[in-house]
């Protein structure tokens, strides 16, 4: 929806110890994702691990995308977290993941961002732990249509909000070994423009 916030609340309340991932993609002219944009009922604290901007091809339209995460160490009843973009006519699309098992001083191991305007988004994040979680989005302004690409798993798709903007949540399908994990998908629309990926590597107890 068109508004200057946006809140979405959790199926379930979560459990104290785990991790909580907000991917969040804006179409959102003049504004930003700035630290700080995210934040929920319960007072737990949330940090923007990436944050980027792209200008569309079509319109010269701003698209904002981050992933910001929090440890949650209180949780109670019902459970809401909320994204404010500095934009007063933002248009956001947020998706929430909870993670059980991630490190407790550590979790977040590599975040990362790519765009470009190919038919095949991606993106890559190079892990120093075994057995990472790496869940990431990808967005582009002209709502394509689009496959899932080898060892990418879907968890979510928006395909348009108001404007036409089309976000896809996705992870890897197979934690691996410390190295190289990729994200990706192909755009199968007959538009292109600029897209762009963002994600993070959820790092596992076992993780040094």
């Amino acid at each position: 929806p068109q508004s200057a916030t946006e809140g979405l609340g959790s199926p379930s309340t979560p459990t104290v110890g785990n991790e909580v991932v907000v991917l969040i993609a804006a179409y959102d002219p003049g504004g930003d994702l700035p630290v700080g944009g995210v934040t929920d009922n319960q007072s737990n604290t949330y940090t923007r691990q990436q944050q980027g901007k792209f200008v569309t091809g079509v319109g010269g339209t701003d698209v904002q995308y981050a992933v910001y995460t929090a440890p949650i160490t209180t949780a109670s009843g019902t459970f809401t977290v909320t994204v404010d973009p500095t934009g007063t006519t933002s248009e956001p699309t947020m998706w929430i993941g909870e993670f059980s098992g991630a490190h407790a001083t550590t979790p977040v191991n590599v975040s990362g961002v790519n765009e470009d305007t190919t038919a095949s988004p991606t993106i890559s994040l190079t892990t120093t732990a075994d057995d990472c979680y790496v869940v990431g989005l990808m967005t582009e302004e002209l709502d394509n249509a689009l496959a899932i690409g080898t060892g990418t798993t879907q968890i979510s798709e928006i395909d348009d909000n108001v404007s036409g903007q089309c976000a896809n949540i996705a992870r890897e399908t197979t934690p691996g070994a410390a190295g190289s994990h990729t994200l990706n998908w192909t755009l199968t629309g007959a538009d292109a423009d600029t897209w762009a990926c963002v994600a993070v590597a959820i790092a596992p107890v076992a993780a040094a």
